[in-house]
């Protein structure tokens, strides 16, 4: 009975394709996992935060790797990105949503950080790196529909690896008298590592 069910686990792996997600065609292939095979996620993971002592405002995020999460829609599994934040401007905090990281959600958007998508960076002066492209969603404001583009900073002598945050643009349906913009300002920010 032992070697039935050893035989049964190693038959449905087999079932399912194991894809590196750096390969991700337009067409998904059933069952299968699209997996962050060099581990590119890893360097995101932690809590970053950007602060301005001379204003009292601080924007904190936390970001978590998610292995194999479902995507029901399409019948995949997929390695993700999922994250939260808190933004205070002038001592007074605008929005928290930290402890949404903590609930284990079973679709990707009800994080209000998530995305998969890497970008390739090459530059002279940054040598080769990836930018990841995630859905930034603000609670009190979900119909508008915002992304920010995250790059890794690597650390260096006496200096931790900080992460450079931009905006990635919008594109919402906004209706008439409802504010049109999030609560955590878009402008570049950079964030560094917390131990």
């Amino acid at each position: 009975m032992k070697w039935l069910v050893v035989l049964i686990t190693v038959w449905c792996n087999a079932q399912s394709p194991i894809i590196s997600m750096e390969d991700m065609a337009d067409s998904k292939v059933a069952g299968a996992w699209y997996k962050d095979v060099n581990n590119e996620f890893g360097k995101f993971v932690g809590t970053w935060k950007f602060e301005n002592t001379a204003t009292n405002t601080s924007f904190t995020i936390k970001l978590q790797k998610k292995e194999s999460f479902y995507i029901p829609l399409f019948n995949y599994y997929q390695d993700l990105l999922v994250g939260e934040y808190r933004y205070v401007q002038n001592g007074v905090e605008i929005v928290n949503t930290l402890s949404n990281l903590n609930v284990l959600h079973t679709d990707e958007y009800d994080y209000n950080i998530t995305g998969y998508v890497l970008l390739d960076v090459n530059t002279a002066t940054l040598g080769s790196r990836k930018k990841i492209l995630l859905n930034f969603k603000d609670p009190q404001r979900d119909y508008l529909d915002v992304n920010i583009i995250v790059t890794f900073i690597p650390a260096m002598i006496g200096s931790p690896a900080k992460i450079n945050v931009t905006w990635g643009g919008q594109l919402s349906f906004v209706e008439e008298g409802q504010p049109t913009e999030i609560r955590v300002p878009e402008q570049e920010y950079i964030l560094t590592k917390q131990p």
